[in-house]
């Protein structure tokens, strides 16, 4: 864990952060996706897998604006 910004690896606002060349860019915390690295695409939008990870299903279907409806 890094003493500066306590994550592991280190947050991309970090010093100590590894150089990222990336042009996805999370909408839900801001970090750079690292090449190579796997992430969610809807409309628009762009999901790190750690913030997918940390979300429950409800938040997910939100975050891309998906709606659940009860079938009549």
């Amino acid at each position: 864990m890094c003493e500066i910004c306590g994550c592991s690896p280190c947050a991309s606002q970090c010093p100590n952060a590894a150089e990222m060349r990336s042009g996805n860019i999370c909408d839900n915390c801001g970090n750079a996706v690292p090449v190579g690295e796997w992430f969610l695409y809807g409309p628009m939008k762009y999901l790190c897998m750690e913030c997918k990870d940390d979300m429950t299903e409800h938040e997910l279907l939100e975050f891309f604006d998906v709606s659940e409806r009860q079938a009549e």
